[in-house]
């Protein structure tokens, strides 16, 4: 549904006007991607890659493998929250990613110029990934949805990649999601 121009009036201050026209198709193909054989060829998983300052005793690269006790993913309405652990590296990941003011779903392509939800402008989205509860502010960065699968509204897979970048962090976070809802 487009936003109507209730909506727009109540934008924060600074933010455009406009009707959000959905992500960027083609996704640019500069964008990081995990380097070739780093990632398991089949199951569900999420790779990691960061400055280890961030979460000090973790290795990166890491891929969190997915099971059903330490993996979830949850798509509703337009916004996408996963958690993920790794128990032998006692590494939490939680990452919320929202598309922008007025799509109910993740749309394939890409999301630039985000920020954290507190101060993102509604009309490009937002995503905000935290690791072992450790935030960081004035998030910036990008995602890419570079398949979405949805049955009957609910979404059933996805692969997304990822930017984050936090002050303070001479490299950005990068990740990969990887994921395939058990129908069994």
């Amino acid at each position: 549904a487009a936003c109507g121009s209730d909506s727009i009036a109540a934008l924060p201050p600074g933010t455009s006007s406009g009707t959000p026209s959905g992500p960027t198709l083609p996704v640019p193909a500069t964008l990081w991607s995990p380097p070739a054989g780093s990632t398991p060829l089949q199951g569900s998983y999420l790779y990691v890659d960061m400055d280890a300052s961030f979460t000090p005793g973790v290795t990166y690269p890491r891929t969190i493998v997915a099971t059903l006790l330490d993996f979830t993913v949850l798509a509703r309405d337009g916004t996408l929250t996963i958690s993920a652990s790794d128990s032998a590296a006692s590494l939490v990941v939680h990452g919320v990613f929202a598309t922008m003011l007025g799509h109910l779903q993740l749309d394939e392509g890409y999301y630039d110029g985000l920020r954290e939800a507190a101060n993102a402008n509604p009309l490009r989205g937002s995503l905000d990934v935290m690791l072992n509860t450790r935030a960081c502010t004035s998030v910036t960065g990008w995602f890419v949805v570079d398949h979405s699968f949805y049955f009957n509204g609910r979404l059933t897979a996805l692969d997304l990649r990822f930017e984050q970048r936090c002050p303070g962090f001479t490299a950005p976070m990068h990740g990969k999601l990887h994921w395939t809802e058990n129908l069994t």
